[in-house]
Formats: structure tokens, sequence, C-alpha cells
């Protein structure tokens, strides 16, 4: 009989996938590549900018927060406006957020699914 080959499951792919600190910088530096993918990535930014304009503040989950650019975006355009809570599966992401945020504001950090 003929084994099956060992398969992670998606979150261990997904937390391998950003698992190191260099990884999260990489995918926060290209917010600023000049391609497709980060082009992209600015137009999200602005679509929530657009789409929190008439919210006055509040509590607010960034979901997915990879390396908290989200976040940082608007601690920095709306200062004590909102409370952040930031979630990822990979560690290095969230302590990546949170360290990347600590100049600018204070979020609420927490590793694992958003299903769970």
């Amino acid at each position: 009989m003929e084994s099956i080959p060992f398969r992670p499951s998606r979150k261990e792919r997904v937390a391998a996938q950003y698992g190191s600190a260099q990884l999260a910088d990489e995918y926060a530096q290209a917010y600023h590549d000049t391609g497709p993918q980060g082009r992209f990535l600015r137009a999200r930014l602005r679509l929530m900018q657009d789409i929190l304009a008439s919210c006055p503040g509040g509590d607010l989950l960034d979901a997915g927060c990879g390396p908290g650019v989200m976040a940082q975006t608007l601690l920095k355009s709306r200062p004590g406006d909102f409370r952040i809570s930031v979630l990822d599966q990979s560690w290095a992401m969230v302590d990546y957020c949170a360290a990347s945020a600590r100049s600018i504001g204070q979020v609420y950090p927490a590793v694992g699914q958003l299903e769970a």
C-alpha cells in the first residue's frame, strides 16, 4: 500500500508563509513597491480610509492584520479615534504589527483564527 505524503493544513501553511520577522518586514515593504502588488496594497489602504471617513471612531478589528500597515495608517491619520485589535494566524506578523505601531499608538494584538 502506497503512503500518502504529509501535507500541512492551510492554517499551518499560512502561519509558516510569514513565520519570521524578516518575512513580515518584506510584506510591509511591498506596500512601497511601484509594481502591481504595491498599487493593489495601497488601493486597499485608500479604500479602507474612504470607508471609515464617515465613521466617528470606536472599536475596530483588523482580521488578518499582516504587518499592521492598515492599523498604522489609521493610527497616524486619525490619532485617538480608534481602538484597534489586530488578529493574524502568524505570531511573526502580530509581533511585527505591535512593534511597528508602538511609536504611533496602541493596538491590541491576538494570534488566532477569525473562525475560532
